[in-house]
């Protein structure tokens, strides 16, 4: 028997369409409208929307409703700022410590990558990058890291997907971003820690910048 909650179907779909910018930042969510959607009172809608507002994804208004949350370029440079940090922390100690079975996992996603890259395919290539991501936070060890890590993650998933969609940056970054990923499993291959942290936070840095151009983009629009 599952154990699943009828909130938490609700909650994983939501947070899977706002991850992949089907809701975009700033969009209302309908309490009643959901529910009907999914056959189900808005009790649990309600604690669904309450549990993706903790996570950072929501932000609930006062007799407004429930709305994607957005952030200003500042907070969104901020959050890419610690996420360097954390995953160069991260992408250091994978570098001694994963297993040859997680390094073949992660050399699997860089050829992967590759493909995905060639075929210009950028929603392909926004999810096999997640899953290259997690597969260093997981090869560093660290629980805590990897708590930390993901939860930052998740919070600038909408703009880091962005990047590889939007004509501001979406072909250069692709392959940008693929060669970034060459160089980082390079270093991890190497158990070469020192390189690993400087590739990844090269990386982290590179995606930040075209997710700036993104916003100042949007800005000179409005």
């Amino acid at each position: 028997m599952s154990s699943e909650k009828p909130g938490d179907h609700i909650r994983q779909t939501l947070t899977d369409q706002i991850l992949s910018g089907e809701l975009p930042p700033g969009h209302r969510l309908d309490e009643q409208q959901i529910a009907n959607r999914f056959g189900l009172s808005r009790t649990p809608v309600r604690e669904a929307l309450q549990q993706l507002a903790a996570s950072g994804l929501l932000e609930i208004k006062p007799r407004r409703g429930a709305f994607v949350k957005s952030l200003s370029q500042r907070e969104i440079m901020d959050l890419f700022e610690a996420m360097g940090e954390l995953e160069a922390i991260c992408a250091r100690h994978a570098a001694g410590r994963m297993s040859l079975m997680e390094l073949g996992h992660l050399e699997g996603l860089v050829r992967e990558g590759q493909r995905l890259a060639e075929q210009g395919d950028a929603a392909g290539y926004a999810r096999m990058n997640l899953a290259f991501h997690k597969a260093i936070f997981e090869g560093a060890h660290n629980e805590s890291l990897m708590e930390m890590a993901n939860i930052l993650r998740l919070r600038t998933s909408p703009y880091r997907n962005a990047q590889f969609s939007k004509p501001e940056t979406g072909p250069d970054r692709l392959a940008q971003s693929q060669r970034e990923h060459e160089e980082i499993l390079a270093a991890i291959r190497r158990r070469d820690g020192d390189a690993a942290h400087q590739a990844m936070s090269r990386h982290i840095t590179a995606a930040s910048l075209s997710v700036s151009r993104i916003m100042d983009g949007l800005s000179s629009k409005t």
